[in-house]
């Protein structure tokens, strides 16, 4: 089969799995490159080797591991689906090892820096001052994603039995994520008291000054000026950081904590909703960085 057809049988399944366009563009994009960079045309002209010789190539033009280390993936994951529809003969990823990346540990937020930062938050009285105080408290109760926090609407936040469900997951994936008591307190509040005044125009957990979805963009200005005036550079994904690390230094569970965060495959998803109510919510008050620091 020609390369541009499997090309775009991959892209319209991942349009059926509710991938995002700009993941889909991304995919094929670099696809796309490899294909032209190997002078590809057809399926069966590809091969362990050819692979091999494509990230080498990549290596000699002084590209990142994390680069080289994301086109691998991307490669791995078209073969794979190219394979499991029989459009190759075999598996040509089943014995190429991935590139190794650098083991750079993730930046966090140090317990007087997160202490510092709710003293600031705290005194706002503003309506956007208690919106900014609950999206930050989400960030480092959850350990979710901009994006998922953005997309929340209202009826997302089951309070009674205290979780989020997250909507817009990577690569479309539905989840529900435990929060703490002290977060729900906090997101009640936000909702019945502090959200009315902010002039909501839709169903968005929550809105910025125009009463609109605040979307993660906007989002991700609010939360690097408040950590800019704490001396701190970083933005959202530095509380999905702190969350996981405090996460697991407060006892928690490192397989709960892979649910939490959504780095799962779609079968693990599933078991982590039945998981929810019995399991992940007892545990969640014990964990959360929200609860244990007593912000």
């Amino acid at each position: 089969m020609e390369f541009s057809k499997a090309l775009e049988g991959y892209k319209l399944d991942g349009q059926i799995a509710n991938r995002s366009a700009k993941t889909l563009d991304d995919y094929q994009r670099d696809l796309m490159q490899f294909a032209r960079a190997q002078n590809i045309t057809a399926l069966d002209q590809v091969s362990t080797d050819t692979i091999k010789a494509y990230l080498a190539a990549q290596r000699q033009r002084g590209l990142s591991a994390y680069t080289i280390w994301g086109n691998y993936k991307r490669l791995k994951a078209f073969f794979r689906w190219c394979w499991r529809e029989q459009l190759i003969p075999q598996n040509i990823f089943a014995n190429l090892p991935a590139p190794q990346l650098p083991q750079l540990l993730p930046k966090v937020l140090a317990v007087e820096q997160i202490q510092k930062l709710f003293q600031q938050l705290k005194r706002d009285p503003s309506p956007r001052g208690k919106r900014d105080l609950a999206i930050i408290s989400t960030f480092l109760d959850t350990g979710i994603r901009s994006n998922e926090l953005a997309h929340l609407q209202v009826q997302d936040a089951n309070l009674t039995e205290l979780y989020l469900m997250i909507t817009h997951g990577k690569w479309g994936k539905q989840r529900p994520v435990p929060i703490s008591p002290t977060l729900k307190r906090l997101l009640w509040r936000y909702i019945a008291e502090w959200r009315p005044k902010l002039r909501p125009r839709d169903e968005a957990l929550f809105v910025n000054h125009e009463g609109r979805n605040f979307l993660a963009s906007g989002i991700q200005v609010m939360v690097r000026r408040q950590l800019s005036n704490i001396g701190v550079r970083g933005g959202t994904h530095l509380f999905r950081h702190t969350f996981a690390t405090l996460y697991l230094r407060n006892g928690g569970d490192i397989e709960r904590l892979r649910l939490i965060l959504g780095h799962s495959t779609l079968d693990v998803t599933q078991r982590y909703l039945h998981l929810v109510p019995d399991d992940l919510v007892k545990k969640h008050p014990d964990t959360s960085p929200l609860s244990v620091l007593r912000l």
